[in-house]
């Protein structure tokens, strides 16, 4: 195979749903044979939040390169932040807060060769394609997962300017956009609130555009529920998070047979 093959782009292609999981505070190269082995289809690796060196990065994006299972980037919607992703082998890039023309552009820019952008391709990035002819790289960019993240009013009021062809999905922050609305933690993902009209409101304008549109979850119930509701695109749990999560199930199971025992 002359490129790797991101299996998100073929997912979304095929009309399936693809799940990630999220790397923030911490990761390892083994969380990408354990997520796999689990069934996931990619991990989002955190640079927005999270403090990964480059060496880091490019260790958790070779892994990932090498067991064929994707890694992408949250990373700043700047030229200089993409292309960075990319060079250091991320598959694509997942884009926070992006709601402008000049944004997706800055994007466009750093992925792509001229003449659809102005990427200069180098670093461990470039393992990814079997040679480095033009025909190549063109294959490589048809598996990049360019996918800004819809947490702004006006992001959610005018999808139009995640309408080109270089726009793989669109992803919602489900947090920032709750703050960025105004609304209160008490309606967060409540039931017919209004974060879930705005959440919502995104994913069915992304569809008008004809982009697939998703969400992140906190678990397999709450992503059940946004599919039923139209979302085509899944990041289920923090590494961190699940991990405590389930440790305090076992913790309160343990307890409780324990008070319960003669």
């Amino acid at each position: 195979m002359p490129v790797t093959e991101n299996v998100v782009v073929r997912k979304l292609q095929e009309g399936e749903v693809p799940i990630g999981a999220l790397a923030t505070d911490t990761v390892h190269e083994s969380h990408v044979e354990l997520l796999q082995h689990a069934g996931y289809d990619f991990l989002m690796l955190d640079a927005e939040h999270g403090d990964f060196p480059p060496d880091r990065i490019a260790s958790i994006c070779r892994v990932g390169r090498l067991a064929r299972f994707p890694v992408i980037v949250r990373t700043f919607c700047t030229y200089r932040h993409v292309r960075r992703a990319l060079d250091l082998g991320s598959l694509g890039a997942i884009l926070p807060m992006v709601d402008t023309a000049e944004q997706i552009d800055a994007a466009r820019r750093a992925a792509f060769l001229p003449p659809a952008g102005e990427r200069g391709p180098g670093g461990p990035g470039n393992r990814h394609v079997s040679d480095v002819r033009r025909e190549t790289w063109a294959e490589m960019e048809a598996q990049f997962a360019i996918i800004p993240m819809i947490e702004t009013p006006r992001a959610v009021d005018d999808p139009s300017v995640f309408d080109r062809p270089w726009v793989t999905a669109c992803l919602v922050g489900p947090y920032d956009l709750m703050m960025s609305h105004g609304i209160d933690l008490a309606d967060f993902y409540r039931p017919g609130g209004p974060h879930e009209a705005a959440i919502r409101r995104a994913i069915d304008g992304c569809a008008r555009i004809g982009k697939p549109c998703g969400t992140v979850v906190p678990d397999g119930e709450s992503a059940a529920r946004w599919i039923e509701m139209g979302a085509k695109l899944i990041v289920c749990g923090e590494l961190n998070a699940m991990l405590a999560a389930q440790a305090q199930r076992n913790v309160d199971a343990i307890r409780a047979a324990a008070a319960a025992a003669p």
